[in-house]
C-alpha cells in the first residue's frame, strides 16, 4: 500500500478526524512516520496499530506503541509462534500488540476464537452461549458482557462484523489473528480443552443429548454446517463415528446444508477409512445425485446399498439400517427388502434378485408386509411376506 494509502488507513483507524492534523506536533507527525514505517503499508498492521490509538490524542500514548514495535522481542515471539508464517514480523508484532493491551477478560474471551473454523461468520447467540456457560477453569460472563466485549473486540480491529445470521449479528477473525489465538492456546496446552468444553456445552441445548433437537435456529444452522469440525478437534473420535451413523443426523444435515457438505465431514476421519465408514461414505457418494433431488430418499438410497452389508460384522451399519427402516417406514410406501443398488449409479431398483425377478421392495399394510417383485417378463407380482398369498 502507497504512503499516503497506509497514512489514511492509520488515520482512519485511530479515527484521527482531518481538522485534527492542524494541532499535531512536529514531533507527532514524526512518530507517525515511524509507526508508518514499522507497518510497511500492510493493511492488517495498520488497523491494529490505529485501533489501539483510538481514544488518545497524547503524544506518549502513540510514542509507547512506537517504542513497542521498536523493542518487539520478535525472537521470542517466533519461538511462541513457530509453525505460524507471518508474511512480515511487524504484522506478528502488531497483533501482540493490541493482545497485551487488552483486559484479562477480552483476551481471555479473543482466544475463544481459537477454536472455530477459518473463514466462518459465527452469530452472536452461539459466542454467549460458549461465553454465559460456567464450566470448571473459565471465567463466565452475561449475554450483555459479552455483547460489551465484542464490541471492545471489533473496535480493536481484532475481529469484524459479518452478516445478520437469522437476526443476531455475527463476527468473523482475520485467518492471521486466528491463528495467533491458535497458538497461544496451544502454547499453554488448552486448545483441545476449550474444544471440548465448547462440545459439551453445544451438547447441553439438546433434549437428551439428541444432536438434532436444538429450539435455536441460527444455532441449529451451526450445529450442522461446523459441529463435525468441532468434534474432531476436541479428539472425540469415536463420538464423530457415532454422528456420522445416527440417521437422525444424516437426514437432517441433508436438508439443512446439502449431500456434499454431508460427504465432506468424513474428511474429518483418520485415513485409511475404516471398513464400515468408508461403504457409508461411497454409499452417500454413489447416491449424491439421487438424494439432492429428493432430500427424503437418503433412507431408501442407504438401505438399497447396504441391506447385505447389515450383519453382525458391520454393526454400525447394521444398527443404521434398522433406523432408517423405523424412520422411513412412517414416510414410504415402498422400500427395500433385499439390496438392489450396486455400490455404483443412482437407480433405485438395479440388482438382479434370482432369475427373474429384476427388482424388489417391500411395503407395509394393514394386514402385514407386502413384497413387491417387478419381473424380467415385465409384470409385477405382489404377494404377503408372511403368507405368500
Amino acid at each position: 500500500m502507497a504512503t499516503d494509502q497506509s497514512r489514511a488507513l492509520l488515520y482512519q483507524s485511530a479515527r484521527v478526524e482531518s481538522d485534527e492534523l492542524s494541532t499535531f506536533s512536529p514531533e507527532m507527525h514524526q512518530i507517525v512516520e515511524e509507526l508508518l514505517n514499522q507497518c510497511r503499508g500492510l493493511p492488517l498492521a495498520l488497523s491494529l496499530v490505529g485501533s489501539n490509538l483510538i481514544d488518545t490524542r497524547l503524544q506518549q500514548d502513540w510514542q509507547d506503541v512506537l517504542g513497542y514495535f521498536q523493542k518487539a522481542g520478535l525472537e521470542q515471539l517466533h519461538s511462541q509462534f513457530p509453525t505460524v508464517t507471518y508474511p512480515y514480523d511487524n504484522i506478528l508484532a502488531a497483533i501482540d500488540a493490541s493482545f497485551q493491551r487488552l483486559r484479562k477478560s477480552e483476551r481471555e474471551k479473543f482466544l475463544d476464537f481459537g477454536i472455530f473454523p477459518e473463514d466462518i461468520n459465527i452469530a452472536t447467540d452461539i459466542l454467549e452461549l460458549f461465553w454465559s456457560s460456567k464450566e470448571v477453569g473459565r471465567t463466565s460472563c452475561s449475554p450483555q458482557e459479552g455483547r460489551c466485549i465484542l464490541k471492545a473486540l471489533e473496535r480493536k480491529s481484532l475481529i469484524q462484523k459479518g452478516p445478520e445470521l437469522q437476526g443476531k449479528t455475527s463476527y468473523r477473525v482475520h485467518d492471521l489473528l486466528l491463528e495467533f489465538a491458535r497458538q497461544k492456546l496451544q502454547a499453554t496446552g488448552t486448545l483441545t480443552d476449550v474444544q471440548r468444553v465448547f462440545v459439551k456445552i453445544l451438547r447441553g441445548q439438546c433434549v437428551n443429548g439428541e444432536w438434532t433437537t436444538t429450539s435455536s435456529l441460527s444455532q441449529r444452522d451451526y450445529y450442522f454446517k461446523y459441529l463435525p469440525y468441532h468434534i474432531f478437534s476436541s479428539e472425540q473420535h469415536s463420538e464423530l463415528i457415532q454422528l456420522l451413523f445416527d440417521f437422525h443426523w444424516l437426514e437432517q444435515k441433508v436438508k439443512h446444508t446439502n449431500v456434499p457438505s454431508l460427504i465432506s465431514d468424513f474428511r474429518f476421519l483418520d485415513t485409511p477409512l475404516q471398513h464400515e465408514i468408508k461403504l457409508l461414505k461411497k454409499s452417500l457418494m454413489l447416491s449424491a445425485d439421487a438424494i439432492e433431488k429428493n432430500l427424503s430418499s437418503i433412507g431408501p438410497q442407504l438401505l438399497g446399498r447396504l441391506l447385505s452389508y447389515a450383519s453382525d460384522e458391520c454393526p454400525s451399519v447394521k444398527k443404521l439400517l434398522e433406523d432408517v427402516r423405523e424412520t422411513s417406514r412412517k414416510t414410504f410406501h415402498i422400500l427395500p427388502l433385499f439390496s438392489c443398488l450396486k455400490l455404483e449409479g443412482a437407480e433405485i431398483f438395479k440388482k438382479n434378485v434370482g432369475s427373474e425377478v429384476c427388482s424388489l421392495a417391500t411395503s407395509n399394510s394393514s394386514t402385514g408386509t407386502i413384497v413387491i417383485s417387478g419381473l424380467v417378463n415385465g409384470s409385477i407380482h405382489i404377494h404377503e411376506l408372511e403368507t405368500g398369498m
